[in-house]
């Protein structure tokens, strides 16, 4: 009788390990191909279309040069960018895949610049890699 117990949980514990089997995917050749090219393109674009925060926008070059000083002031880790298109300056800071992530700091940033926006365009994708390694 426990001859019969120990042979039946010997095949059990084999039946384990029998288990333990690997899957194999075939894939059709067209959907690789559809996947490499898919893969290369995202390589091959520097840029991506994302968000940024419009801090302020001006026909006054003096006004614009205060309010960078004061941003930089007040986040001395961020970086912002200055650019005049005619008749307006305007001061632009961050790189965000999408709007959900600038979010809290818009809502930081209207305590202290209450005219900021979100804004679209176009994005480099390291920027936005150092974007979230700055914090």
């Amino acid at each position: 009788m426990c001859t019969k117990y120990f042979a039946i949980l010997c095949l059990m514990f084999l039946n384990i390990f029998a288990i333990n089997a690997q899957t194999v995917i075939n894939e059709e050749n067209s959907v690789r191909t559809l996947m490499d090219k898919f893969e290369r393109l995202g390589k091959s674009e520097a840029t991506i279309n994302g968000w940024r925060i419009k801090i302020i926008n001006t026909t006054d070059r003096r006004v614009m040069e205060n309010v960078k000083f004061k941003f930089k002031q007040l986040y001395p880790n961020k970086i912002s960018t200055s650019s005049y298109e005619n008749p307006y300056y305007s001061i632009r800071t961050g790189a965000y895949e999408n709007r959900v992530e600038l979010e809290s700091f818009l809502v930081e940033l209207k305590s202290f610049f209450r005219n900021a926006i979100p804004v679209r365009g176009k994005i480099n994708k390291q920027e936005i890699v150092s974007a979230m390694t700055d914090g």
